[in-house]
């Protein structure tokens, strides 16, 4: 390769490296009062053939997520080249902070049977559908999934599934999920004192205080 060649490709390489983190600032900085500049940011990646680059798409994914809706967010994730555990996260959450948790859980078998691994964010999002719909059988489902990724002592999954388990009427097990995690945090106590307090298990709500 030539040094001219050289040279033009090393500043192609700097113009296009310094676009796209004009294109993550642009991104974040993007809201439901600002919809236009991420039409434009999205616009100006399809042109420039950034479109395979998946840490854009995640980001613009996020974009369409939150500003425009569940609709739009899907149809931009079907058109996505490319797809990783962030991007089936974020559509996953997406249907989760609609309300839709029927289709949260009909995506995550959907992203099952694309071989995509989740990650803990992925299972709460998907628990916590199983909680609100009280859909314990997907619940236990999803909790041999985490005991099979080693996800058990996580923080973030245990108050998840403290609330499911708690939620279908299975307080004792809660109370065994929330003895065997490692590491207890203030989410982890406040869900299982109010998940006892709710089921009028007063007295089990005063003796978990002590372990």
């Amino acid at each position: 390769m030539s040094l001219p060649t050289v040279t033009k490709f090393v500043i192609n390489t700097t113009q296009v490296n310094s676009f796209k983190e004009t294109c993550l600032r642009v991104l974040s900085l993007c809201n439901s009062r600002a919809l236009k500049e991420g039409v434009c940011v999205h616009s100006s990646i399809t042109k420039l053939g950034l479109q395979e680059d998946l840490y854009l798409s995640n980001n613009l994914l996020s974009l369409y997520a939150k500003c425009f809706g569940v609709e739009p967010a899907r149809h931009f994730f079907d058109e996505m080249p490319d797809r990783d555990v962030v991007s089936w996260t974020g559509m996953l959450s997406a249907y989760v902070r609609n309300g839709r948790y029927d289709e949260a859980l009909e995506f995550f078998d959907s992203m099952s049977i694309s071989g995509q691994c989740p990650n803990e964010f992925t299972l709460s999002s998907v628990l916590r559908s199983c909680s609100l719909l009280g859909d314990f059988d997907y619940g236990t489902r999803i909790h041999a999934f985490v005991i099979k990724l080693g996800f058990e002592s996580n923080q973030y999954l245990g108050s998840t599934m403290i609330d499911l388990y708690a939620k279908c009427g299975f307080t004792d097990e809660a109370c065994k999920i929330f003895r065997n995690m490692d590491n207890r945090d203030t989410i982890s106590w406040t869900t299982i004192i109010s998940s006892l307090v709710q089921a009028e298990k007063f007295s089990q709500a005063l003796a978990i205080t002590w372990i």
